[in-house]
Parts: structure tokens; C-alpha cells; sequence
């Protein structure tokens, strides 16, 4: 893999999380081929130090070519901290990670994270309003690693 501190392309990752998410990145991110990485102070000290280049560093942050792809991980994180997500019943929870649109009563639109009851990661989807209530499009959810081998 190669690794590089693009302070660049970073300023325009955090830019598109900030609007995507409205959460301000403020740790350092360093890329690799087309992967994001979120490393604190200390290890990206660490990396600048070492003459051989790591397969993995700090934090999976997504890929990000033309468009950012979240990783589960950072979605687990920002669930943590952000607003723009949802609970769903357990019949929606399983619906959802089976890579499935699903219908919520609760009227929320845009980028939406997707938790179960138990405040635990499904998956991350796009709200719409419609006749029938909001839809929620799955962009991404949890059953991934099972169905892609991920």
C-alpha cells in the first residue's frame, strides 16, 4: 500500500464529513491508495519515524476516491456523537441488515445512521419522505461483511 499525508485531500475529506455528518474531524487522517485513515498525534509521529510501511494504521476511516464510502467502524463512532440517526424495531433492524430498504413511521430525510433498539450499528441509509412514511434506502449495513466476505 501507498501511504501519504495529503493535508489537501484531507481538508477536503473533513469537509464532506463535516456536511455529511455535520461532525468536525479533528484528529490527523492519512491515506492509503484509496482508503482513509484516522491516526492520532502520536502514531502519525510514529509513521513519519519508521523506514517500513505498515499494512494498517489507527482507524479505518472508509475509502474515498470520487465519493467518501464510510466504514462500518467510523459509522459506529459517529453514531456515538452525531444526530442524524434513527432507532428501528427489531423487524426493521433484521429487514435493514439483510441489505433491504425499510419504512419508519419517525420523519427524518438526508444521511441517516441506522441503530437497533439496543443503540448497537445496523447500517447507514438515505431518508425520504413518501406516501407510506419515510423510507430509509440502505446504503450500507452490517450484514455486508457476511454477504461480501468484507
Amino acid at each position: 500500500m501507498r501511504w501519504q499525508i495529503n493535508s489537501e485531500k484531507e481538508k477536503k475529506l473533513k469537509e464532506i464529513i463535516k456536511k455529511k455528518f455535520n461532525f468536525d474531524l479533528k484528529e490527523k487522517i492519512i491515506f492509503g491508495d484509496e482508503q482513509a485513515f484516522l491516526v492520532s498525534k502520536e502514531i502519525e509521529n510514529v509513521y513519519k519515524k519508521i523506514s517500513r510501511k505498515p499494512y494498517s494504521l489507527g482507524m479505518y476511516l472508509g475509502t474515498y476516491k470520487k465519493e467518501f464510502k464510510p466504514s462500518l467502524q467510523f459509522l459506529s463512532l459517529l453514531s456515538k456523537k452525531i444526530k442524524n440517526k434513527i432507532e428501528v424495531s427489531e423487524k426493521n433492524a433484521i429487514k435493514f441488515s439483510y441489505s433491504n430498504n425499510i419504512f419508519v413511521k419517525q420523519e427524518v430525510t438526508g444521511e441517516i445512521i441506522v441503530l437497533n433498539k439496543n443503540k448497537l450499528l445496523i447500517g447507514y441509509g438515505k431518508a425520504k419522505k413518501e406516501k407510506r412514511g419515510t423510507k430509509i434506502e440502505n446504503i450500507q449495513d452490517v450484514g455486508w461483511y457476511l454477504r461480501k466476505g468484507g
